[in-house]
């Protein structure tokens, strides 16, 4: 994959710009997993200018939405390109269909009250997570249930741990902020460039094969807090051991096998978790001690310190 440089050029029209036919695929198999309205424009309609009018009206007046996707121009060639209004997922495929998947976690996350200043501080987000899926031919798109791609990873350990993976070692990446939340929210982009004929309603079997290609990512996802309800289509089951957290984490308590103990930072929350996943016998009040003398997310942390 092409990584970002200074000749990079924002652009306003889009006159002339004509996606590759797997650049078109690839992209539009994207914005379908995420609804955008564009999306169902007809197939091999390439230039951009055509598929802005396809999409234009289709935009309502009060509830908006994406009506076409957005380009930048790189090494002479359009490269599409789009981020989520919060900053959260952002991708760029280039006329050879290679496609860049990106997590961000917003910079101040919690105590955050309104969604608008969220929204301000998007550009600040901290990438957590970097997948490069290779297409390598303009004219067609198709990665197959086993692709050729690339996991970026802030651990040099890490780069021969999981056999059959690919990994690149990204310094700048800071994926020990990682969450199994942002796991899943790759998980459905990559099943749509999987099945781009399925995107935003994949089948359980392109489900796992992205989940496979996403399993070193899982492994080392910190667990999200523990929530009621239903998780894609299953009901949730409360685990022995977990952390619970308020919407803007003004509140948040570890739970284990029933005893809650409070806890002032995520980062505790986490450590303490893990520890005790690991160590199931160990009192609560000790897990904790442990977690706020580490200063970290993970009991022993593979992050390069």
């Amino acid at each position: 994959m092409d990584s970002p440089t200074d000749d990079i050029v924002l652009t306003q029209t889009t006159d002339g710009v004509k996606l590759t036919p797997a650049q078109f695929e690839a992209t539009r198999a994207l914005a379908s997993s995420l609804g955008h309205l564009w999306a169902s424009v007809p197939d091999g309609t390439y230039n951009l200018a055509d598929i802005e009018a396809y999409g234009a009206p289709l935009v309502d007046n009060i509830f908006g939405g994406i009506s076409s996707p957005g380009y930048i121009i790189r090494d002479g060639l359009p490269v599409m390109v789009h981020t989520s209004q919060t900053g959260r997922i952002a991708w760029e495929v280039s006329s050879f269909g290679n496609v860049r998947l990106e997590i961000f976690r917003p910079a101040d996350l919690f105590r955050r009250p309104s969604y608008a200043q969220r929204v301000e501080y998007a550009e600040e987000g901290i990438r957590v997570a970097r997948v490069d899926l290779i297409n390598d031919d303009p004219e067609v798109f198709d990665l197959g249930y086993n692709p050729d791609y690339i996991i970026q990873t802030s651990s040099r350990d890490e780069l021969n741990t999981f056999l059959g993976h690919k990994f690149c070692y990204e310094a700048g990446l800071q994926d020990h902020l990682l969450f199994e939340r942002h796991v899943w929210a790759l998980v459905d982009l990559v099943a749509a460039l999987l099945a781009p004929q399925d995107a935003g309603d994949p089948h359980r079997s392109t489900l796992r094969a992205a989940n496979e290609i996403l399993a070193p990512l899982f492994a080392k996802a910190s667990p999200d807090p523990w929530e009621k309800g239903r998780e894609r289509g299953h009901e949730k089951p409360r685990p022995e051991t977990y952390w619970a957290s308020d919407r803007y984490g003004d509140s948040m308590e570890v739970v284990h096998r029933g005893e809650k103990f409070p806890v002032e930072t995520e980062m505790t929350a986490v450590y303490a978790v893990l520890l005790l996943r690991s160590q199931p016998n160990l009192s609560l009040t000790e897990a904790v001690k442990a977690a706020i003398n580490a200063g970290t997310y993970r009991p022993g942390s593979w992050i390069e310190q």
